[in-house]
């Protein structure tokens, strides 16, 4: 196994004195603002007997606690993010339902036995939360299974065994009449963040009752979670626009009204392109998130399993030795045998090394057809800016993509009128890696410059891959 090393995680922030003056603040505030009780969510804490014990046992406090750290511990910030996670949980009615029986993989924990402890009763299947769990499950394939060395869930998301292609596709008969693909993405994420804290309490109960070998008690679980993201499979091929701009505002909605939820994140068995992948979301991932993330390669994956959780309780098919009956994810066969293309083969998308000499350019020019999509990652090898120019010519006469000596170029005749190609800049800026993908609004041509002609004696080495794919049509409505 490897020698890697992973640096330790923060679990619990040091309760000062002034932290304490600003979690009564929050407290107070919302207390105020709905007046005469509590909202339903402050309440459900309240309520679990341990409004009278210190902050790191108290589940009140703890809450707003939370929403603090998530708001780097802002006192207004922090109450208009409780305030519009209220309203969020009223939207989808959170509270209303028991979580138990979960439509969510769930290894390891005895649902009974957890809704019992948050004090709800077992529910039943017929609700929106339940379908809509049983619903996205196999299209993510994702699941809480057992807990890590500090006793905290673990939740596992599978996202290179996705079929990204396929999933609003498969995903519009499920979706509640009235009711937008958002919004269902939302319900999801909402179920998850509450089973995860309902795991995080029971666990907190169960550990401090019964102490296990090998479980660190030296901080409070509650509110925490450890997240996997196994990107085994994942490729260029599987980007799909509209899915990710989908899962991209999910992810904005969620930082909005979720409180500090994570202790960290394992990003493993990465590929060379998950930096690529990651820049996509990025912009929808909040910065206290983003600091815990730790990006693994599949040659150190298992020994940082290890280190975080212990072999003993990860998946076989992630190098554990753990094999649940009926699978570690309940949506996930690990022995069903996939094609290149399921697998995320990359096909004919190659990495690229340029250099481009002194007073020159590197061009590339797509001919697209409204819809299609343009995708690149680069990086210069020396560490330097280059200019960077991304532009895109509506079809027209006169404008036309034409091949010299092996390579596309824009062609614009002198006598075509300047009409949409005057301002034809999509973005320019000056870069030392890029990562980005533009889709046509329309036909035309897309052109990328990579631009050195300003340097008299330096090149510009580059690596990149650059990749075009196809139209993403709307299945036919049933």
């Amino acid at each position: 196994m490897s020698s890697f090393i992973l640096q330790p995680a923060l679990l619990f922030q040091p309760i000062t004195d002034k932290s304490e003056e600003r979690i009564t603040q929050v407290l107070e505030t919302v207390r105020a603002q709905h007046a005469p009780g509590l909202p339903v969510l402050f309440q459900r804490a309240a309520d679990r007997g341990t409004s009278d014990l210190p902050t790191s046992q108290n589940d009140l406090r703890l809450l707003a606690y939370a929403f603090l750290v998530a708001r780097n511990w802002n006192v207004k910030d922090a109450v208009k993010m409780a305030s519009d996670a209220c309203r969020f949980y009223d939207k989808f009615h959170l509270t209303e339902h028991s979580l138990f029986p979960s439509g969510f993989s769930i290894r390891g924990y005895d649902q009974a036995s957890v809704a019992a402890w948050i004090r709800l009763p077992m529910g039943t299947s017929n609700t929106p939360l339940y379908r809509c769990m049983q619903t996205m499950t196999p299209l993510v394939h994702g699941g809480f299974h057992y807990w890590d060395r500090h006793g905290l869930p673990v939740a596992y998301w599978l996202v290179g065994r996705m079929d990204t292609h396929s999933v609003l596709r498969k995903l519009k008969p499920h979706i509640p009449v009235g009711m937008s693909v958002e919004d269902f993405f939302q319900l999801f994420g909402g179920g998850i963040i509450e089973t995860g804290w309902a795991l995080c309490n029971y666990q907190d109960a169960v550990l401090t009752a019964h102490p296990q070998p090998g479980i660190d008690m030296g901080a409070p679980r509650r509110n925490f979670c450890t997240i996997v993201v196994d990107c085994k499979g994942l490729s260029y091929k599987m980007i799909d626009r509209q899915l990710l701009e989908k899962t991209k505002a999910t992810l904005q909605q969620m930082n909005c009204v979720f409180a500090d939820f994570i202790h960290r994140v394992l990003v493993v068995n990465c590929p060379p392109m998950v930096k690529f992948a990651y820049r996509l979301l990025r912009s929808a991932v909040n910065e206290g998130v983003q600091a815990k993330m730790t990006f693994v390669s599949p040659e150190n994956t298992a020994a940082v399993l290890h280190q975080v959780i212990d072999l003993e309780r990860v998946p076989a098919f992630l190098g554990g030795s753990c094999n649940c009956e009926g699978g570690c994810l309940g949506s996930y066969n690990p022995d069903a045998t996939f094609t290149a293309e399921e697998f995320g083969d990359d096909g004919d998308i190659t990495t690229e090394n340029i250099t481009v000499s002194p007073g020159k350019k590197h061009e590339k020019v797509f001919e697209l057809q409204q819809g299609e999509e343009v995708i690149w990652e680069f990086s210069t090898t020396k560490g330097t800016d280059v200019r960077f120019s991304v532009m895109f010519y509506p079809r027209q006469e006169g404008v036309r993509a034409q091949s010299k000596s092996g390579k596309m170029r824009v062609r614009i005749d002198k006598s075509t009128k300047r009409t949409t190609t005057e301002s034809p800049v999509v973005k320019q800026e000056k870069l030392k890696e890029g990562a980005d993908s533009y889709m046509a609004p329309e036909d035309g041509i897309l052109q990328l410059v990579w631009d050195n002609s300003k340097s008299i004696v330096s090149d510009k080495g580059i690596q990149m891959r650059v990749y075009k794919s196809e139209a993403m049509m709307e299945s036919p409505e049933e």
